[in-house]
């Protein structure tokens, strides 16, 4: 900036008015990490000896995704403003616990300086693992001179950002909160950045994608009570609701769960669903959608799938998958009773197969029979005595392994 005392003589003063890349290139949005932003102007003094401190203010532009992750939330009390339950609820935040000359605004998203200063530092606290925004400072000098800080990279050499547009430069004036040069909402530096948010392209099955965009595996969700990426180039994903194990009394012993039997060998990323206190919080109640904290980028809604130990009363039938994927709450039965009895010493063995035939029939397998390939887990209803196989068939006849469906 220029600040000139309109004198015949034409004496001014140039000036800067910087703001710091708080949220450098390493910086990865997690729940409650901070970045730290200061703005500063130069210099002191104006060519008259008068300070050229001035009012400073900080405003946040911020993602508002439900929840901190596709599929946990937070409320806090006594503290409404760092709750994450809805979509009004900002990703980036001023916490209020600034330095002394910094007041807050009741929204957590602007603060600015007390007093005039020639320099102000903010913290920012992030509140979602997916969160992407930017925050601008803008100073009025006591001359009255209003101006928006230019994003200063390094000060030794003085480096700032820069970009052309038809041959002219052009400098910017925000920081972004991560680095996101392609516009994805994807932090630049996770490894799997290269594409659009809403790609949704894993190999496998009949159809590419296991139902997640590439935004919402780098958003990430939690397992176990332990948060989490996906990888968007690698096996799809299908999540299991081992109800037995789910619903183990609080504070008791965990009850044994059944498991994904032999689903792994399909060619899936399997993720099981067990502790007691992921039950009703890791998936949507009435749905069990997975990724149901959703906003930015959402292709498909993915529920998990119920894995549950009941008496099927058809003789010799031990299980059963109505509901399949990508349907609101798609459910495997399981007799494990009368897997024991028909199978005895065979029992845990038939068990594994028996789970992946019905969870295979979860991500839209049929049986197959006749002249098909024997060797495979969706065999027609192997009777007791029968080889028990335990992965699923590869190439042709029928290929199940090409043929699952975890969306439409």
């Amino acid at each position: 900036g220029t600040a000139w005392d309109g004198s015949p003589n034409g004496r001014f003063t140039v000036w800067e008015f910087t703001i710091s890349d708080g949220a450098p290139e390493w910086w990865r949005p997690e729940l409650d990490l901070g970045a730290y932003f200061t703005a500063k102007i130069e210099p002191a003094t104006d060519h008259n000896g008068q300070s050229m401190a001035g009012y400073i203010n900080f405003s946040l532009g911020a993602s508002s995704e439900p929840g901190y992750c596709l599929n946990r939330t937070r409320v806090s009390q006594p503290d409404p403003q760092w709750n994450d339950t809805g979509p009004d609820d900002a990703d980036l935040k001023f916490p209020p616990d600034q330095d002394p000359n910094i007041q807050v605004s009741a929204d957590c998203s602007w603060a600015a300086t007390a007093e005039p200063a020639l320099e102000a530092s903010v913290t920012v606290r992030c509140l979602d693992y997916g969160a992407y925004g930017s925050i601008i400072a803008e100073a009025q000098t006591l001359q009255g001179i209003m101006a928006s800080a230019r994003l200063l990279l390094d000060d030794d050499p003085r480096t700032y950002y820069t970009y052309q547009v038809n041959g002219e430069t052009y400098f910017r004036y925000y920081a972004p909160i991560p680095w996101d040069e392609d516009g994805n909402c994807i932090w630049d530096g996770w490894q799997w950045n290269a594409g659009n948010a809403l790609d949704d392209e894993e190999p496998g099955g009949a159809l590419p994608g296991g139902g997640f965009s590439r935004y919402e595996e780098y958003r990430g969700l939690t397992v176990n009570l332990g948060w989490t990426w996906l990888d968007p180039d690698a096996d799809q994903d299908v999540f299991i609701l081992d109800w037995e194990a789910l619903k183990s009394p609080p504070g008791g012993p965990p009850l044994p769960g059944i498991g994904a039997g032999d689903l792994p060998s399909l060619g899936v990323a399997v993720h099981v669903i067990h502790y007691p206190e992921a039950k009703n919080i890791e998936y949507e109640p009435g749905t069990a959608y997975i990724n149901y904290n959703c906003d930015t980028a959402h292709c498909n809604s993915q529920p998990g799938v119920y894995v549950i130990d009941q008496v099927i009363q058809h003789a010799g039938q031990c299980g059963q998958t109505d509901v399949k994927l990508d349907r609101p709450n798609p459910t495997s039965f399981i007799d494990i009773a009368k897997i024991n009895a028909l199978y005895q010493q065979a029992a845990p063995e038939a068990t594994q197969m028996l789970v992946g035939h019905e969870l295979g029939h979860a991500c839209n397998l049929a049986h197959h029979g006749g002249a098909t390939t024997r060797a495979c887990v969706m065999w027609d209803v192997p009777a007791v005595g029968d080889p028990l196989h335990h992965t699923y068939c590869n190439a042709g006849n029928p290929g199940c392994r090409a043929l699952y469906m975890l969306h439409e």
